[in-house]
């Protein structure tokens, strides 16, 4: 999923378009006689709003100033367009560690596409899919730690920050982070 979220933003970068905002759900079907495997809150939002109120929820929200969690909370996370700098810090956990991962496409990244075919199997079709550049998405700093600060290089087209915590998310299925994770908004170089 976020190898899919930055191909989309570093192209929408290029065109001049806004950059897609993430969010987390957890898709939840079933709220009575769950069977064991389904599990609520695996993926919400966190909002910083001035109020609980829908408008001012969605306000923030238009806004992008709400991060996506499977469970590590932020005590803040700032962007400041003057210096293009992402700040981020955690409400840390007693005994858990983390690490803020802040990704970034550069400018002049391949932008080839190449395709691989899958076969029919169980069900579906024969399907092709497009297979982006590893240019795309790329760690541009790493630190170990509960706050940490990335100002953005001149050939950055956006900037974003992925926390990663100690603790296990606890959920086998597809597209589930190994640990619990925090993922702020991208943030563009304009």
């Amino acid at each position: 999923c976020d190898s899919f979220w930055d191909t989309v933003n570093a192209f929408r970068s290029l065109n001049g378009q806004p950059l897609l905002y993430g969010v987390g759900s957890d898709d939840t079907h079933y709220y009575l006689n769950r069977t064991p495997d389904q599990r609520l809150a695996d993926a919400w939002v966190m909002v910083r709003s001035p109020a609980l109120t829908a408008e001012a929820l969605l306000g923030a929200m238009h806004a992008g100033d709400f991060y996506a969690t499977t469970g590590v909370l932020l005590e803040d996370v700032a962007f400041s367009a003057a210096d293009r700098t992402l700040r981020v810090k955690v409400a840390p956990e007693p005994g858990v560690t983390y690490r803020i991962r802040f990704v970034a496409t550069k400018r002049g990244f391949d932008q080839t596409v190449r395709t691989v075919t899958c076969p029919a199997e169980k069900g579906r079709g024969a399907r092709t899919i497009p297979v982006y550049s590893e240019d795309i998405g790329k760690t541009v700093s790493l630190v170990e730690g509960s706050a940490a600060t990335y100002r953005m290089a001149s050939d950055d087209l956006y900037v974003r920050a992925k926390i990663e915590s100690s603790v296990p998310c606890g959920y086998t299925r597809h597209f589930h982070p190994d640990v619990k994770v925090a993922w702020t908004q991208p943030h563009g170089a304009a």
